[in-house]
C-alpha cells in the first residue's frame, strides 16, 4: 500500500489497524494481526517479515529463519540465517 498508493507507513498501519476494528470484519488471529501492524510500523519491517515475527513471539519460539537482516531490529526475536 505505501508505495501504490504512495502513502506513509504510519498511514497504512492506522487504516490497517482501524479495519480490524471494525465488528463486521471477522479474523481468526485479530491479535497476531495487530501485533504485526505494530511490528510493521516501529520496526519497519515490510509486513511479511512483521508477521512472520508477531508468530514466532506469539508462539513462544522467538527464532525466525530469514535472511532478513531487519529482522535484526526487533529484540524480541533471534533471526537465524536458512
Amino acid at each position: 500500500m505505501e508505495s501504490f498508493y504512495e502513502a506513509p507507513r504510519e498511514k497504512v498501519a492506522e487504516a490497517i489497524q482501524s479495519l480490524l476494528a471494525l465488528d463486521s470484519v471477522v479474523s481468526a488471529g485479530k491479535a497476531l494481526l495487530l501485533r504485526a501492524v505494530k511490528v510493521y510500523e516501529i520496526y519497519r519491517l515490510n509486513f511479511a517479515e512483521a508477521y512472520l515475527v508477531a508468530c514466532a513471539e506469539s508462539t513462544g519460539i522467538n527464532k525466525v529463519a530469514s535472511f532478513e537482516r531487519s529482522i535484526d531490529r526487533v529484540g524480541t526475536i533471534e533471526r537465524v540465517e536458512p
